[in-house]
């Protein structure tokens, strides 16, 4: 199992369904360091000025994936929440 860093949105319920994405569907262990085999950028929210700006350091130097939930994950995430966030989708 590869050893991720997760960055996205700070959605207390939005950060467990990413991380639940993370072990469930793509079989790595989110861990809280500054090295990991890769960063992973979630963006069902949008990205925020941080995670741009983050992005824009490791992007010469270390592995990342940006990604979004599947429907399946989001429609769980987006049916607990009291306003129904919007979806930054897949450009």
């Amino acid at each position: 199992m590869e050893e991720v860093v997760l960055i996205c949105n700070s959605d207390k319920r939005y950060i467990e369904a990413c991380i639940e994405d993370c072990n469930n569907n793509n079989g790595e262990i989110v861990i809280n360091a500054k090295k990991a085999d890769r960063f992973v950028f979630y963006c069902d929210l949008g990205m925020t000025l941080e995670m741009h700006k983050k992005i824009m350091v490791i992007m010469k130097s270390e592995r990342y994936d940006i990604r979004w939930l599947s429907d399946e994950a989001w429609d769980k995430y987006a049916k607990g929440c009291k306003t129904p966030p919007k979806r930054h989708l897949k450009v």
